[in-house]
């Protein structure tokens, strides 16, 4: 499909062209969060559903924010110990 110098960069076009259908079907299905969402909003209507879909958004943010944090300490604590280290 595409060669530099004899060497194949893609595989054959048949191949290729199954993992695009089956990467453009992985996007296309809802996820868990959405999922979750949508069975909220259809058992318990319009407000259920805003009201899970603002739940896991506030989730999703505390806990990103909670684990940079967690990340930055880690790191921090590793750096010290490095440092520390290589004075004796």
């Amino acid at each position: 499909m595409l060669s530099i110098a004899g060497i194949e960069l893609l595989p054959p076009l048949a191949t290729f062209l199954a993992f695009v259908l089956a990467g453009l079907a992985l996007n296309v299905v809802p996820g868990a969060d959405m999922t979750f969402v949508i069975a909220s909003a259809a058992r318990g209507g319009r407000r259920d559903g805003i009201i899970a879909a603002l739940g896991i958004g506030a989730a999703r943010s505390w806990v990103g924010r909670a684990a940079r944090y967690l990340a930055a300490t880690a790191m921090a604590a590793l750096a010290l110990r490095l440092a520390v280290a290589q004075r004796r």
